[in-house]
């Protein structure tokens, strides 16, 4: 359900093109491995290969997307001051 939180995100946020088009492109692809490693098809990468495919853009996403926040944070911060 995560990456398909990532998706919506994508869609739903104001955010810059970099990282709406990365989670726009991201997230499904992570669904599509999630779909093929749950119906065991596993295009010839193994199924571990297949199930990380899956599991890492949501922890990755949530790295750059805390990264981006704190940044945003901090320079709205300097700006108010």
């Amino acid at each position: 359900m995560g990456t398909f939180g990532i998706f919506v995100l994508g869609l739903a946020l104001d955010l810059p093109n970099r990282l709406r088009w990365a989670m726009r492109v991201v997230a499904p692809l992570a669904l599509l491995a999630l779909v093929l490693f749950a119906t065991h098809i596993y295009l010839g990468i193994g199924a571990g290969a297949t199930e990380r495919i899956a599991a890492y853009p949501e922890t990755i996403w949530l790295i750059v997307f805390g990264a981006y926040m704190a940044r945003s944070h901090r320079r709205s911060r300097h700006v108010a001051t």
